[in-house]
């Protein structure tokens, strides 16, 4: 028995280079043989058969050593239907020494373990490399597993996409279960594997923003994240000059420290600036239309009053009708002085304000409208 197993493992390792498929074969034969004789055989062929150009390729003899001793213990697992033990250690024998043998099992088990995408990339990994002109029968095994491991997996990937609302100057972040996504990936599908995930995106200046989602197989999915201001961070700089009297100005230190950073040292913006005047041009439209909504009906009680008195000699229960008439005359008359003077102070602050921008301290403005006149002042 030990003699066959070793006859077939001697014609594998002539087609074989690779130190860690050899070992690979070597567990493989071992598996198979009932008896310790027949696996300490195959090892004894295995160091017989180890070739002289196998020496020299070896940069370091205790890192391949250790690569093929990690294989054969991933493989073993494998076999074994433990592939969360497996991948671990099939790993770190693919990053030490590549082997399309252990890359292979190492697709099969991130697969049964739900990672498809990652298992996929090594599957592929293994099928892009060309098969050795005179390959082993577990080359040729792991070749042809990948390939149809591959077919079968390819539509039970799902598909996210992930946009991200937020202001055209912000730079957002995007993570999926914890891992960066790159800023390419924003807003394109992403092959993605079936189940529970956590999507999140940030941005300087803005809060975090988390959704979870569950995904089927081969299902196609978006989501989009609306990024907020973070208050916090949107808060004004005040001018030391104008804290400096409540806060103790006679100290330069403090006085200083008060002062804002030469980038962040614009005050508002042009819109928010210009509130004020916005503001008033707003209350004299609303005036203007109670002024023209009264004037209308001002003028149709008078009409109805010259209907009613002939020669302006009215009865007395025509009074009501006179006194509804001028009250709604005096309301209209009102409401179009209101719009002027609104007017008036909104052009004022408007062109103040946007002047004096970049001047230290900001025009103060007074407005005061009553019954038949309007008082306006401005200090500068």
């Amino acid at each position: 028995m030990a003699s066959s197993i070793c006859t077939k493992l001697r014609a594998s390792f002539k087609r074989e280079t690779d130190p860690v498929s050899r070992m690979f074969l070597i567990s493989q034969y071992g598996t198979y043989s009932s008896t310790c004789t027949a696996l300490i055989a195959c090892v004894a062929c295995a160091v017989s058969t180890a070739s002289p150009a196998f020496a020299e390729e070896a940069a370091d003899a205790s890192v391949t050593a250790a690569a093929r001793t990690l294989a054969v213990e991933g493989v073993k697992l494998a076999q074994a239907e433990r592939c969360g033990e497996a991948i671990d250690k099939l790993q770190r024998a693919e990053q030490l020494h590549h082997s399309p043998i252990v890359l292979a099992r190492l697709g099969e088990c991130l697969i049964e373990q739900g990672r498809l995408v990652e298992g996929m990339e090594c599957l592929h990994g293994v099928s892009r490399e060309p098969l050795p002109e005179k390959p082993s029968e577990a080359m040729r095994e792991a070749y042809a597993s990948s390939k149809s491991l591959l077919e079968a997996t390819r539509d039970k990937v799902a598909t996210l996409t992930i946009a991200i609302d937020a202001a055209p100057d912000a730079e957002p972040s995007v993570t999926v279960d914890g891992s960066a996504i790159p800023t390419a990936l924003v807003g394109v599908g992403r092959p993605t594997d079936p189940g529970e995930h956590v999507i999140q995106a940030s941005a300087p200046g803005y809060l975090t923003t988390t959704r979870k989602l569950s995904l089927g197989r081969g299902e196609e999915q978006s989501v989009v994240l609306a990024l907020v201001m973070d208050p916090a961070a949107a808060r004004p700089q005040w001018n030391a000059r104008e804290e400096a009297p409540a806060n103790g100005a006679d100290d330069p230190t403090r006085a200083g420290s008060l002062q804002p950073s030469a980038a962040g040292s614009a005050q508002t913006s042009a819109g928010s600036r210009l509130l004020p005047a916005y503001i008033a041009w707003a209350a004299g439209a609303v005036a203007l239309g109670i002024g023209v909504g009264f004037g209308a009906a001002a003028i149709s009680d008078k009409n109805r009053l010259q209907e009613r008195c002939p020669q302006r000699m009215c009865a007395a229960e025509q009074g009501h009708l006179f006194e509804t008439a001028r009250s709604d005359a005096r309301i209209s008359t009102l409401g179009f002085l209101t719009a002027i003077a609104a007017g008036a102070v909104g052009t004022v602050l408007f062109l103040a304000l946007d002047s004096g921008a970049g001047s230290e301290r900001a025009p103060a403005t007074r407005a005061r409208v009553g019954l038949g006149r309007a008082e306006l002042s401005l200090r500068f």
